[in-house]
């Protein structure tokens, strides 16, 4: 880690002292609140990172926009970015300054893409979630998952490529806790709503009560 990052760190360990670990870094150009955990070593460029969200020791995450509560465990990296696999060679010296400037060419190309992690979102540890990828809510990523595709809400996924192993709930649950946004609620009313959170076998009645007194 450069002297620079480590100054940086210091800083924003000062601010945020009970959530932040020793030599975790984010850029000026990503948002972190204060209410977040960051692990060892984990480092966070160009994104956006939501309440509560948990992230474990030396996860790389850049361009990403992600919700609240999520829960992001070791060594995951979010935000690669590409190569064009069209043309003859995959070396960005064809097509980007760099070595050989004489030999870049100009194409329509972004090597990069934002990737868009919903809320409650569980990534399992080593999990590879590659450019322009969108993770619906409530989703989980298997330890050691390569995503490739967009996930859907509340969906289990593993493998490499990725694939969908089942979903968390049925359809009407999923739907019902999609319309609840409960991930947006202030603390305070989350704090009044507690007990729903450990019920397992009224999950589907509880919500429709807690909607029906919106």
């Amino acid at each position: 880690m450069q002297i620079k990052e480590l100054l940086v760190n210091f800083i924003n360990k000062k601010k945020f002292n009970k959530s932040i670990s020793f030599l975790s870094f984010w850029d000026n150009s990503s948002i972190i609140p204060s209410n977040i955990y960051l692990g060892l070593g984990t480092r966070i460029l160009n994104s956006k990172i939501g309440k509560y969200t948990r992230i474990k020791p030396f996860c790389v995450i850049k361009n990403a926009n992600i919700g609240n509560y999520c829960s992001i465990a070791n060594d995951v990296r979010i935000g690669l970015g590409k190569h064009p696999t069209g043309l003859i060679s995959t070396n960005s010296i064809f097509y980007k300054t760099g070595i050989r400037k004489d030999w870049a060419v100009h194409i329509d190309y972004n090597e990069e893409e934002t990737i868009n992690i919903g809320n409650d979102v569980w990534i399992g540890n080593g999990a590879i979630i590659m450019d322009g990828i969108t993770v619906g809510n409530g989703a989980i990523i298997g330890a050691r998952a390569l995503v490739t595709k967009d996930i859907p809400p509340y969906a289990i996924v593993g493998g490499i490529p990725a694939k969908i192993i089942k979903y968390r709930f049925d359809e009407e649950t999923i739907n019902l806790l999609q319309k609840s946004q409960w991930w947006d609620l202030p603390d305070k009313t989350i704090e009044n709503i507690l007990p729903i959170f450990t019920n397992s076998e009224r999950i589907k009645d509880n919500l429709k009560k807690y909607l029906n007194n919106q």
